[in-house]
């Protein structure tokens, strides 16, 4: 099978069709390639037999026996009795409770023998189970079955079947299909296709790491003979992911370091680098700032200036806690770009934050007569046109965008520094896409969220790292408040007093809406996916479910009243609480227009109150801003509320932060909430963070923002991540365009990424 065939719909396969498809591309498994990688989040050993016995326990255990139906009964009222199904396998009795599914009573019937898989515990002074799943057991595999218990009585194996005697795989949940369903697309797949992919990996690597071959590992990866085999298929994809990623980051810089600047860097007096007030550009900008420079500040635009003036583009990452000032850095830098006569480009993830950007930009170059222009997506017609063609011919020095800059139509004149915040929003081609638009481009990434200098070099590659860690002078530590649901009308009240001071308030909440069959143990909806809390596309384990395995793990709430929800709190704040004071709405349905109105209101003032999503986690700066209530707490992250905590304390006031929870708390959640109780430090948080999610949590790395892997978790492959760097490596020192045989066909997955 080729890789351009990769790219085909999943309406190819037999059975699959319009609705099908429809539902597989909404969770983004809508081509062939894309479904052959849909990884299972778990798998169920179903092969060796757990026999009932093994289900006595207080504690809910994963029981997978064959077993015999002995004879029903019924309890309850007369008009809603239930069906109780008596059972028996080779150690014990137990009973099936049917809620809901007396019809049960017509197929498992006294006498008839089933394979079964359920959830069991002692209750009522027996064993039982309401969630279970059963199988009829043929002649054939009866008589395997009673082979397996006379030779092997202590474990016997489950003989095979459609969903039993096999390791099965437990899938990510998509609306509309249930595992059966996935299971049966999924080895449909395998047949007609995964069976016969290509491998991109020629054997002598394969030999040289241990690695199967790419068609077994596809395979593997769905229909796996063994725990082992599938933890094999798994590594043997994440190595070949992660060699594609160090094969990109490794070309992207090879092809940094072949532009030179040809002509001389332009004369500098030795003044500008000891006294920036005296740099024609940067200096003018420093003067009217209404409050000082931080020595780190200073330390890194000394630094970065120095990278401007060599003969190879420079490419840095900036990270530094929020508030600490990284956008103002890389303004006051980008002046040395527009003083040499070149353009810059700034770019940001959201149309709001990239507007404030831009205002930034306005305030403190625009006086001295930088030309600053701003692009999104928004800007349609002859107002866009005339902005491009002021681009092209070098009327604009500082451009500030969306996504829409990557078009192919914006064009600039002499593009010579792009600098991209909240990094990784952006993948490694756009930001690859962005350099290509100018002949010497110098790159500054911009982080918040602090990480490991090993893991910087793996997703950025050759680049070096700054950080920022000090704050503006004069600010205080955010002092954080938690508070438990319930007790919010004294958070309420408190914030009350600070606006009527003058001060204004920040309210957030997971959700926008407020649907009637949301709980709190319910991810937030997709509409808020850019803002709201997040959760991994898929994370996989290899699990022997064994006793309380299949109880609720220790990060899962136990059901709870629903969660509030920002329209919901914005009617009750504005009318009950705040009344006499302007409160405003604002979350990420809203037209871009309209988001910015009211954010500037806010930023002016004559908004007291704005109650918001997370669309106000990045960016939003508003220093007589002084109060932060996130209520469900609970229901975000820790770099999220870090994140969040980051909208106050901008100013001389002190700030406060109240992180509302609904009880009862998750371990994991009561350690969240406490490490932001103790600490205002990002770094410390990111490392708290790194450590909470753990090296076997594939949504550890890709949750706090870095990247997004199918099959690779970048805390556990730590030797994947050292092999796969050092083999791309050698791979581009031999095959720099890898167009030999050999590596061919991995030059064409990278033009697929």
């Amino acid at each position: 099978m080729t890789t351009q065939e990769l790219t085909q719909p999943v309406s190819r396969l037999p059975g699959v069709g319009p609705k099908l498809l429809e539902r597989l591309t909404k969770a983004g498994y809508g081509t062939l390639g894309e479904l052959l990688q849909l990884t299972p989040r778990t798998y169920e050993d179903r092969i060796t037999c757990r026999p009932l016995n093994q289900g006595a326990g207080p504690a809910p255990t994963r029981i997978i026996t064959i077993i015999r139906v002995l004879h029903h009964d019924y309890f309850g009222p007369p008009h809603r009795q239930v069906l109780k199904i008596h059972i028996q396998d080779f150690t014990a009795r137990a009973s099936l409770v049917c809620f809901g599914r007396n019809f049960l009573a017509q197929t498992l019937t006294p006498g008839s023998i089933f394979y079964l898989s359920g959830v069991f515990t002692r209750r009522y002074g027996e064993i039982q189970s309401s969630d279970f799943e059963t199988e009829p057991v043929d002649s054939r595999q009866l008589e395997q079955w009673k082979q397996h218990l006379q030779t092997t009585p202590d474990a016997p194996q489950l003989p095979p079947s459609r969903q039993f005697g096999r390791i099965l795989p437990v899938y990510p949940g998509i609306a509309g299909l249930g595992q059966g369903q996935l299971r049966s697309i999924l080895a449909a797949a395998v047949q007609h296709y995964g069976k016969h992919l290509t491998d991109p990996l020629p054997e002598d690597i394969r030999d040289q790491y241990n690695l199967m071959p790419y068609p077994m590992a596809i395979q593997y990866l769905h229909q796996s003979p063994s725990l082992e085999q599938a933890r094999r298929a798994l590594q043997r994809l994440a190595f070949q992911e992660l060699l594609l990623l160090q094969l990109q980051l490794g070309k992207t810089a090879r092809d940094r370091k072949k532009h030179h600047r040809n002509e001389p860097s332009l004369d500098q007096s030795p003044q500008i680098w000891t006294d920036l007030s005296a740099h024609p550009r940067i200096g003018p900008s420093i003067s009217i700032l209404p409050f000082q420079l931080t020595p780190d500040q200073i330390a890194v635009i000394h630094q970065i200036l120095q990278d401007l003036q060599n003969q190879t583009a420079m490419a840095r990452l900036l990270q530094g806690d929020v508030g600490s000032g990284k956008t103002l850095t890389a303004i006051l830098c980008a002046l040395e770009i527009v003083r040499q006569g070149r353009q810059v480009v700034f770019m940001a993830p959201t149309e709001l934050l990239a507007k404030q950007h831009a205002d930034t930009v306005h305030r403190y170059v625009a006086f001295q007569g930088v030309r600053a222009a701003f692009l999104s997506g928004s800007l349609t017609g002859k107002p866009r046109d005339t902005l491009l063609s002021a681009l092209r011919t070098g009327e604009i020095d500082i451009l500030v965008g969306t996504h829409a800059v990557f078009t192919q139509d914006v064009e600039f004149r002499d593009l010579g520094f792009a600098i991209i915040d909240e990094q990784h929003r952006f993948g490694v081609m756009q930001r690859q896409q962005l350099l290509s638009k100018g002949d010497f481009v110098h790159l500054l990434l911009m982080s918040a969220t602090p990480i490991p200098r090993t893991l910087a070099l793996t997703v950025y590659g050759d680049i070096e790292i700054t950080t920022i860690r000090s704050k503006p002078a004069g600010r205080k530590p955010v002092e954080t408040h938690l508070a438990r649901m319930g007790n919010e009308q004294k958070v309420y009240e408190f914030v009350y007093r600070e606006v009527s001071r003058g001060r204004q308030a920040y309210f957030v909440y997971p959700r926008i809406e407020d649907p009637a069959d949301q709980t709190a143990s319910s991810p937030p909806p997709p509409s808020e996916t850019a803002e709201g809390p997040s959760l991994p596309k898929s994370s996989h384990t290899l699990n022997t479910p064994g006793p309380g395995s299949d109880a609720p793990s220790s990060d899962a709430p136990s059901p709870s009243p629903p969660l509030k929800s920002a329209e919901q709190m914005y009617s009750l704040l504005s009318r009950e609480h705040f009344a006499g004071y302007t409160v405003a709405l604002l979350h990420g349905g809203m037209k871009e227009e309209e988001k910015h109105e009211i954010m500037t209101n806010f930023s002016m003032g004559s908004i007291q109150v704005l109650v918001a999503t997370t669309v106000v986690e990045v960016g939003v700066d508003v220093a007589n801003a002084t109060c932060l209530v996130v209520e469900h707490a609970e229901a975000f992250g820790l770099s999220a509320l870090h994140q969040l905590r980051g909208r106050v304390g901008r100013g001389t006031e002190q700030s406060y932060a109240f992180l509302v929870y609904q009880e009862p708390l998750t371990d994991i959640a009561k350690q969240r909430l406490k490490i932001l109780k103790q600490t205002t430090d990002g770094f410390a948080i990111a490392e708290k963070d790194l450590e909470l999610r753990g090296p076997g949590d594939l949504g550890g790395v890709q949750q706090s923002g870095f990247l997004h892997f199918v099959f690779a978790d970048l805390t556990r492959d730590q030797e994947l991540l050292s092999q796969t760097r050092q083999l791309a490596d050698a791979i581009l020192n031999q095959d720099p365009e890898l167009s030999s045989p050999d590596h061919r066909a991995l030059g064409m997955l990278l033009t697929l990424l």
